[in-house]
This record gives structure tokens, C-alpha cells and sequence, in this order.
């Protein structure tokens, strides 16, 4: 029997991303996704709301970068990835804790985002939204209107006893 193990969210970004650094040079990024669900109560009619936080992990070098200069708390953002749930070992004879996160293949932000005038990626200094610009509109096609002149050319199309049409430009062509 095959799997699946695949998550997609929309929501808003919780926190700023945190950016760690390995000795390899590898750069991860880790971010909450708020997630909020709305229901109307249909014994009482109120509207009701519950929130999820759905911790992320990017390891995609240039989703890290742009995550870096762009992501801001409280951006839309898409997120596709896999479920994974990793086991911390206990220190000091406790229990062991485990982490459930979404491993993030695709990371879409979707506030258009600006970055510092500083050019700077620091978290303090992050960017700013900027309204989404409106695509150009193209114009509508015009169909042009009879002028009462035929400009097709003429053939010569004659009925077959069978009902069909014969063209005399098709004569030449092979049937099948």
C-alpha cells in the first residue's frame, strides 16, 4: 500500500524566521505558521474561531536567502512541505522530547514584500509591505462585423447521392 505525507498551509507567519548556521556552511531557517479556522456554533449560532501553530523548517539555500531578506511576522505565506517528527534525547534523566514539524519544500510569500533601504538583512531592519500592483489589462478581442462582401473564395461544392459534400479543392487528396 502506498503513502502520502504531504502538508500544505496558509496562514501567517508567527515570529520572524530564525536563521541557524552549521559548520558546513549550511544555513536552516525555522518559523510558526498561525493557521486559524472559523465555524459558525450551530447550537448557539456563534461564530466560533481555534488557532494552530505549525512549527516550519526550510534547508533550501535560496528559500533560506529570501526568507532572510523578505519574511516578516504576520506575512501570508504558503507553505508545502512533509510531516516530521524528531526525537530530542533527555539530559539530566528526564524524558525525551519529540518535535513535530513540517519540513518545507516550497515557501511562498504572499505579501509582496520590500526589502530595507539599507540594504541591510538585519531582523530589526526587515521589510516593509508594498500593495500588490493591479496586472495591466489587456483589451477584449473585436470580432469585426460583416461588411457584405464574401472575401472567402469560391468553391465548387457539390452533394454526392450518400448526402456528403464533395470539395473540388479535396479531389486530389487521398481518402481514408
Amino acid at each position: 500500500m502506498k503513502a502520502v505525507n504531504r502538508v500544505v498551509l496558509l496562514g501567517n507567519m508567527g515570529n520572524p524566521p530564525e536563521f541557524r548556521t552549521f559548520p558546513s556552511g549550511d544555513r536552516v531557517a525555522h518559523f510558526s505558521v498561525c493557521t486559524t479556522e472559523k465555524w459558525k456554533d450551530r447550537e448557539s449560532g456563534e461564530l466560533k474561531e481555534r488557532s494552530e501553530w505549525n512549527k516550519v523548517q526550510v534547508r533550501d539555500k535560496s528559500t533560506v536567502d529570501f526568507l532572510d531578506r523578505y519574511a516578516q511576522t504576520g506575512t501570508k505565506v504558503y507553505v508545502e512541505g512533509t510531516l516530521r517528527t524528531r526525537k530530542v534525547p533527555a539530559t539530566n534523566g528526564g524524558d525525551d522530547r519529540w518535535f513535530t514539524e513540517v519540513d518545507a519544500t516550497l515557501v511562498n510569500l504572499l505579501d509582496r514584500m520590500r526589502e530595507s533601504e539599507s540594504g541591510s538583512s538585519q531582523s530589526e531592519q526587515r521589510a516593509t509591505p508594498v500593495p500588490a500592483e493591479k496586472p495591466a489589462s489587456r483589451p477584449r478581442a473585436v470580432r469585426s462585423q460583416p461588411t457584405g462582401e464574401d472575401r472567402s473564395p469560391r468553391r465548387n461544392v457539390q452533394q454526392e447521392p450518400n448526402g456528403f459534400e464533395t470539395d473540388d479543392a479535396l479531389k486530389d487528396k487521398p481518402r481514408f
